[in-house]
């Protein structure tokens, strides 16, 4: 189920105090991993540069600012990062974040895997306003592991 507002205040309160306010940033390196944020975003020397770069994201974003970022999306979404639509001229359909390389189209989709589709194969393109990160990313984590994620991402990168 979609996390509404109510849930999202409450989330930030943990995060603003008690154990939460400090967190792990050792044991939030494991989460980033555990939520898939590595499969699409770069954090120091980690992750892939699919998504936007986490690395300097402490010094960006305050923590609500942060916390929406990942709990909604789609919000605030740049055309570098909109989902494409990608149908192939054999009616393969894949979506996601597209890059070029070299006469082929990657396509990183929301599961954080990659497709490579030469252009030649390219039918057609449909740009949509949704983000190609999923929602419901910090659902199966722990309030204690949300805490840890956002003190790694707070500490930053070694």
């Amino acid at each position: 189920s979609p996390t509404s507002r109510s849930q999202s205040a409450d989330l930030l309160a943990n995060l603003s105090s008690g154990r939460s306010a400090t967190g792990d940033p050792v044991s939030g390196a494991v989460v980033f991993e555990k939520a898939q944020c590595i499969k699409c975003h770069r954090f120091g020397t980690r992750g892939e540069a699919m998504g936007p770069d986490l690395t300097n994201v402490r010094q960006r974003f305050q923590l609500k600012e942060l916390l929406e970022a990942i709990l909604f999306p789609s919000q605030s979404i740049t055309d570098q990062y909109e989902t494409t639509t990608i149908v192939t001229t054999a009616g393969q359909v894949y979506s996601g974040v597209l890059a070029a390389a070299g006469g082929q189209i990657v396509v990183l989709q929301a599961t954080g895997e990659k497709v490579l589709v030469d252009q030649s194969d390219v039918d057609e393109t449909v740009s949509s306003r949704t983000s190609a990160m999923p929602d419901g990313l910090l659902d199966p984590l722990s309030p204690d592991e949300i805490a840890d994620l956002f003190a790694y991402l707070k500490h930053g990168p070694e």
